[in-house]
């Protein structure tokens, strides 16, 4: 099976980048992680793992044309950590995983107290 693709989407100023490597937010900016893959079944999940050095959290989105968006609100120092995305499928009686590359993140900034 192939392996999925995870991408760092950033919209700053109405101009969204995507960055496949490791990459660095502004505190309290929003953020999406993409996760997708090359077409080969139909269907599907995406399980986001975000893990800290302490922690782990899973989200889950169906795939939808081979791919699921995470969206992150308000970015702050608990969105530092590392991301991979893992597909499932299930196909001929088979489940079937593939895991991608690691996408860590760091958030920068102060933090503004009003």
């Amino acid at each position: 099976m192939v392996e999925p693709h995870i991408f760092l989407s950033l919209s700053t100023d109405g101009v969204s980048t995507a960055r496949r490597q490791g990459s660095e937010l502004p505190i309290g900016s929003d953020f999406s992680i993409i996760c997708s893959i090359r077409p080969q079944y139909e269907g599907g999940s995406f399980q986001l793992i975000f893990s800290t050095s302490n922690s782990a959290q899973n989200h889950i989105l169906p795939a939808v044309n081979h791919s699921a968006l995470f969206l992150f609100f308000d970015a702050g120092y608990a969105h530092q950590g590392t991301y991979r995305c893992v597909y499932h499928v299930y196909v001929f009686s088979h489940n079937f995983s593939s895991i991608s590359q690691v996408l860590s993140l760091t958030v920068s900034g102060k933090l503004i107290e009003t």
